[in-house]
């Protein structure tokens, strides 16, 4: 079961990546998004909030959420069909974004494991009272 829940997390890292994108690309008119102000100032916290959010709901394995988020942006990139040449560093430039992201995923999913972990720990105790 947890595989299957791990891989809807990562579908939606991936929804959110490119919805993200396409949304800005769309809006400013530009084929690659993070050429206009908006991907920094409003679509990276979308994902930063939104990885958040996944890594809370998917705890197992957090961290690859931001870097799917992230890295998934390179099929829209792709298609943009700017210089091609540059693709390698443009998958460098998305990975090392997907690090913060990534980072946002793993600190929700911890607090998520040890918000569950004190409950059944007090749940315990609640019990060894009786």
């Amino acid at each position: 079961m947890a595989f299957i829940s791990e891989h809807k997390g990562l579908a939606a890292a991936a929804a959110v990546g490119l919805f993200v994108w396409f949304a800005i690309s769309a809006a400013t008119g530009r084929g690659e998004a993070w050429d206009h102000s908006a991907y920094w100032g409003l679509g990276f916290p979308v994902l930063m909030i939104s990885c958040a959010i996944l890594g809370w709901y998917f705890p197992e394995g957090a961290w690859r959420l931001g870097l799917t988020a992230s890295i998934v942006q390179v099929i829209p990139l792709t298609i943009a069909g700017g210089s091609l040449g540059l693709l390698p560093f443009g998958i460098v430039v998305l990975a090392v974004i997907g690090l913060p992201l990534s980072l946002a995923a793993f600190l929700a999913a911890r607090a998520r494991v040890r918000r569950d972990l004190r409950s059944v720990r007090d749940e315990l105790r609640h019990k060894s009272r009786r």
